[in-house]
């Protein structure tokens, strides 16, 4: 279960997300946090994020976002990219994002 709040302050954006391993998983990880912060351009709506996930008992995880606000700013899609190095292997992960926006 994800809890997450994107909240834009002018040309910039914050992303807090509260994470909980999903109950299917193999593995529990307590609940951690993911933070970014990055720009959005107030004339098309593209934005980016950058930031880091803090899994109890991993490395630190580098985060990016990338995706657009609709045209009436009432939603958004996008995809997201992070990677940790462990034991000399690197493992990354790719996904797509999409939110709706709540007043």
């Amino acid at each position: 279960m994800f809890e997450t709040q994107i909240t834009q302050d002018g040309n910039s954006l914050a992303y807090d997300s509260t994470c909980d391993t999903p109950p299917e998983s193999p593995l529990f990880r307590p609940t951690f946090p993911q933070a970014a912060t990055g720009p959005v351009d107030l004339a098309t709506g593209e934005w980016m994020l950058s930031g880091i996930v803090e899994i109890p008992d991993l490395s630190p995880i580098e985060y990016h976002g990338e995706g657009v606000f609709s045209a009436d700013g009432q939603s958004y899609t996008g995809f997201t990219t992070a990677g940790f190095s462990a034991g000399g292997n690197l493992t990354e992960w790719l996904s797509t994002t999409t939110g709706d926006r709540v007043d």
